[in-house]
């Protein structure tokens, strides 16, 4: 039947699961339906049975074919076909199963020590390195309480339990807990209540059979197994029977303990797998190393040296003016002195030239390099021997030509750390380039009462600064480039260490989320470009007072002495008045739009297209596309981790109006209350980048650890199932018919069993298979990206064919062809398509080991197949907290629409 549901989910949805059922779900059963024809054809099967329908094509398998064949076949003469036919069929089927089984045969005796060593751990051979840090066996000595079969750090108290990086963690020092102890008692409770219970169906099946003798005359009736019936309640008893009365495990019956010894040697064999997998690696699992790093967008550089520049011409006016020895200091807060009489004997400032930035880092405690152009007072001291005048100012430096700080992250990544100091290190060089002080000396010397100099050049016009973007670009993405490759090449990063292999099998998705680690550490790094934290004292003072009288003030007023009413702003100093349109002009030359354009900040006059911008870059999509070799994941990270820090920086002004180098003057040609709408505007773009941001960067590296934490959550529940149910499969052997041990009842029991061992290997596989569809999916799609994207817009066959031979100077279609909102849009596009993919890829986690069963022709569903996609919720929770972020946040805005209709 059709319904609006399935006609929604046919239109919108992609219709993975489908699909990968019925990859997952299909195979012998065309074998089965063949074996019905034969029999069909030979009368094994009536022509009406089920079996020989279309329509149940797959609804069976061998197994219940040769079981119905069995059924109707008479051991007569007369049916001598229908016998050499069913004893060909039954040994093709054996013949089939024992090339499997010599195969297996062959596997073992391939290694000798195999046979002994496939479950065990610690095995040497296969890698596993012992029970005690193994993730699986913690969780069920915490879980279960059981002693003697796991063996893990909390069982066995003599051993200290450590986390990934080998520091101790908390260890308990009795075992088992207060509630294992209950839950035993529990367990053994129920065990003798379904005791009583299947003593009542003894009875029962006794009144049976001796009717059925006095009814049939024959002894214990016509249906009693005499072969099995009596093992069958052998077993029965010695599954049910309490086991270990007064010592370790007491309360627990036989088939529980089997349950936990197959747990353990399935887990075993998990690890086993893991060992051989990680011994047997020429690399990483995740890819080549070199291919785990992408190469984010180079930041832009205009505003620090528009600051550098300013703060080169106050250097020189402070000087003239009032003899102050201007210099670089680092400064940092006063250490806290728990001691008194222990105080810090280090002083709070040193100077910036002479410190390396190891030394740096030191004085600055680790934390962000705060850099102050100012003087240090040499006049006297009062009596706590602090500095006259500068008490008040951080490391007693007072600002004279403003401060700049370098926010450092991740100092322990190789790449992070190398491209934090080439920042350090061109800062230095910007500082003593000579021609920026040639430069700021001479237009100081113009335009001060100072008689010009004739040998300097003229006054600076866009050529000036454009050459020195172009120099100090090319010197950070020297630095970037060396930086990735340093993290590229540290040795060792992304394989799996001792620690990790120590955690067995279940630690195998932890390491997956190193790539956007890494990533978000490089990236974070290029985008943490020394900025202006305060601009010099005088433009500071300008400021203040600028804002006091127009709210909205731009980037050409604010710091211009003559305020909105027409006065001059009012200083502390005489010689300020002069100073101050000297410094105006030195900041003005950086002022020109083409001249502080970059891949975040270039204007053209539309406020939809200045934000995507700003935000992703005039080439967001492309660029991150252009590491076509880099592995998918490091690509997606990379790409949110950019749109965040992007988004993050320019958020204030939206907000707040907080004036700042990437989104100020986006809004200048707009007036009043009208610029405040445009805050609320671009705050949807924000918020909408957020959101995309925080599923690249944050959910997506987790998606193979969240499915395959919850694979390991529902294996502890299936076997948590089988340890409740396992009463009931003893139960399941008392049948009176039937053939074989198991009986009509108790079959799915064992293959319970056999699914408990399994799973944890075939979670194994499934994240080996999610990883390798995932890379390999992205992979294609970034090949045929650009070819979908032009049909959508057309296609010009004389343009791409001069792209391909390099006669046109458009490096691309796409950068001929689309704007920046379209490149706003496909980046989007392209981050939903390959989050799908990769949802549909870390699937396969729970999906192999809750289908592979089928392959058998038996269906034992255990409480993961109902567990649903655990990252559904999560997703949708995130982007709608973002959005509910957003609109709260937005809310304090200002400015909104129905104050321009009420004025």
């Amino acid at each position: 039947m059709i319904t609006k549901g399935s006609i929604a989910r046919y239109a919108l949805l992609p219709g993975f699961i489908p699909r990968l059922l019925a990859l997952f779900t299909s195979g012998f059963a065309h074998m089965a339906y063949y074996m019905a024809l034969i029999y069909g054809l030979t009368g094994l099967l009536p022509r009406s049975h089920p079996y020989l329908n279309p329509q149940n094509f797959g609804r069976y398998g061998m197994r219940h074919v040769i079981a119905e064949a069995a059924n109707n076949l008479v051991l007569k003469r007369e049916n001598i076909d229908q016998i050499a036919v069913f004893i060909i069929l039954l040994a093709g089927i054996v013949l089939l199963l024992l090339q499997f089984a010599l195969l297996i045969i062959t596997l073992v005796t391939y290694h000798p020590a195999m046979a002994t060593t496939l479950f065990q751990n610690p095995s040497t051979l296969h890698g596993s390195v012992g029970p005690e840090q193994d993730i699986a066996f913690i969780v069920l000595d915490n879980v279960f309480g059981i002693q003697n079969i796991f063996n893990s750090c909390i069982s066995n108290t003599g051993v200290q339990c450590e986390d990934l990086v080998g520091n101790a963690l908390p260890t308990p020092t009795i075992y088992p807990f207060p509630f294992h102890l209950g839950l035993h008692t529990m367990l053994e409770f129920y065990t003798r209540g379904i005791f009583m219970v299947a003593v009542i169906v003894l009875i029962y099946f006794a009144t049976t059979i001796v009717a059925e003798t006095a009814a049939t005359g024959t002894p214990f009736g016509q249906r009693y197994n005499k072969a099995w019936v009596p093992i069958r309640i052998i077993f029965f008893f010695g599954l049910l029977v309490p086991l270990n009365a007064g010592a370790a495990n007491a309360g627990l019956n036989a088939a529980q303990i089997i349950t936990f010894w197959t747990a353990r040697w399935g887990s075993n064999l998990a690890s086993n797998l893991w060992g051989e997998f990680n011994q047997n690696l020429t690399g990483t699992y995740l890819g080549q190393q070199q291919d785990l790093i992408a190469s984010p967008n180079i930041p832009e550089i205009g505003s620090l040296l528009q600051f550098i520049y300013v703060a080169k011409v106050c250097k020189i006016a402070e000087q003239v003016s009032y003899g102050h020895d201007v210099k670089p200091y680092l400064v940092r807060p006063t250490p806290p002195a728990y001691d008194p009489a222990n105080a810090p004997a280090d002083p709070d400032y040193i100077e910036f030239l002479p410190t390396s930035f190891t030394n740096a880092q030191t004085f600055a405690m680790n934390g962000n390099i705060h850099i102050r152009f100012g003087t240090h007072t040499t006049g006297t001291t009062d009596k706590t021997g602090v500095k006259d005048g500068y008490s008040n100012y951080t490391g007693q430096v007072f600002p004279n030509c403003g401060d700049i700080v370098i926010h450092t992250t991740d100092l322990y990544e190789t790449g992070s750390t190398y491209i934090q100091q080439e920042y350090y290190r061109m800062l230095k060089t910007m500082w003593t380039d000579p021609d920026i002080n040639l430069s700021a000396k001479c237009n100081y010397r113009r335009l001060s009462e100072h008689i010009p100099d004739p040998n300097c050049p003229d006054w600076p016009d866009t050529s000036f600064a454009e050459n020195l973007i172009t120099k100090y670009n090319n010197i950070i993405e020297t630095a970037v480039t060396n930086g990735i490759n340093s993290q590229k090449g540290a040795s060792g990063e992304f394989t799996v260490p001792p620690e990790l292999l120590e955690k067995g099998w279940a630690g195998a998705a932890i390491w997956y989320n190193r790539i956007a680690r890494m990533n978000g550490a490089v990236t974070t790094a290029v985008f943490n470009i020394p900025r202006p934290d305060t601009y010099p004292y005088i433009m500071e003072v300008i400021a203040t007072q600028a804002s006091q009288q127009n709210e909205n003030i731009s980037s050409d007023t604010m710091f211009n002495p003559e305020l909105a009413d027409g006065r001059m702003a009012n200083f502390t100093r005489p010689n300020d008045q002069t100073i101050a349109p000297i410094l105006l002009a030195a900041h003005n030359v950086w002022g020109q739009d083409a001249l502080m354009a970059s891949n975040y900040t270039e204007s053209t006059g539309n406020i939809i297209i200045d934000t995507i911008n700003t935000i992703v870059g005039t080439s967001g999509l492309f660029d991150m596309r252009k590491n076509a070799d880099i592995h998918p994941l490091a690509q997606l990270s990379a790409l949110g981790k950019g749109m965040m820090e992007a988004t993050v920086r320019n958020a204030a002004y939206a907000t707040a109006g907080v004036i700042g180098p990437g989104l100020l003057g986006m809004t200048e040609d707009f007036a009043g209350k009208i610029s405040k709408v445009a805050g609320n505007f671009l705050f949807v773009i924000l918020t909408l980048s957020i959101g995309i941001s925080v599923i690249l960067y944050y959910i997506l590296p987790f998606l193979p650890f969240i499915y395959f934490l919850f694979a390991l959550s529902g294996w502890i529940k299936s076997l948590f199932e089988a340890i409740v149910a396992m009463p009931l499969w003893a139960m399941a052997h008392i049948r009176i018919d039937g053939e074989g041990l198991p009986g009509p009842s108790a079959t799915n029991g064992y293959f319970l069993l056999l699914e408990i061992m399994l799973r944890p290997s075939l979670i194994l596989f499934g994240l080996l298979a999610g990883i390798s569809i995932f890379s390999a999916s992205v992979s294609v799609l970034n090949n045929i990206f650009d070819l979908v994207v032009s049909n959508v817009g057309g296609f010009d066959n004389r343009l791409e064919n001069e792209i391909a031979s390099g006669a046109s100077t458009v490096a691309s279609m796409l950068q001929y062809s689309r704007s920046s909102v379209d490149a706003f849009a496909f980046t989007i596009m392209y981050a939903v398509i390959c989050y799908l993919m990769g949802v549909s890829a870390f699937k396969l986690v729970d999906l192999i080991p809750n289908q592979i069963l089928r392959w058998m022709g038996v269906t034992v569903p255990s409480f993961q197949e109902n567990a649903g996609d655990p990252t559904r919720t999560l997703v949708s929770q995130v982007y709608k907290t973002s959005g509910l972020i957003g609109n709260q946040v937005r809310g304090q805005v200002q400015g909104n629409l129905a104050l321009i209709t009420s004025t």
